[in-house]
């Protein structure tokens, strides 16, 4: 069973999806509050200025696509889903010099060792 969420592929018997949590047979409260994140996260994407126009327009098709796959679950006239919502070819290369997000190290973390070791807490008494 596909998720509608993310496209992953579960086992048949699965009720939440392996990958992003989600119901895979949402009852109605689930399917509303869903609906409203999702929408939620289209008005919000909407209004973010500092993304180019055609990276607002590809993520918001993506949240549009998932709101309209929580509309088709369950329904006996079920279209067929795509592997998945990103068109890999359509994302932009990095700028040079950009470094990949697990590369990136965060100010709030010592790098050096005697750094990590002066901040760590006392042991409390007993």
């Amino acid at each position: 069973m596909k998720c509608w969420n993310c496209l992953t592929l579960n086992k048949e018997r699965s009720h939440r999806c392996r990958d992003c949590d989600q119901p895979l047979q949402p009852n109605g409260a689930q399917r509303i509050a869903s609906g409203k994140t999702l929408n939620y996260l289209l008005n919000e994407v909407a209004g973010w200025d500092f993304l180019a126009e055609e990276d607002r327009i590809r993520l918001s098709s993506v949240y549009q696509n998932r709101l309209n796959r929580l509309a088709q679950v369950g329904s006996p006239n079920l279209t067929q889903w795509p592997e998945s919502d990103w068109n890999p070819g359509a994302l932009p290369e990095p700028e040079a010099g950009a470094t990949r997000l697990e590369e990136q190290t965060s100010p709030l973390v010592p790098q050096e060792p005697q750094t990590a070791k002066a901040l760590e807490p006392e042991p409390t008494p007993l």
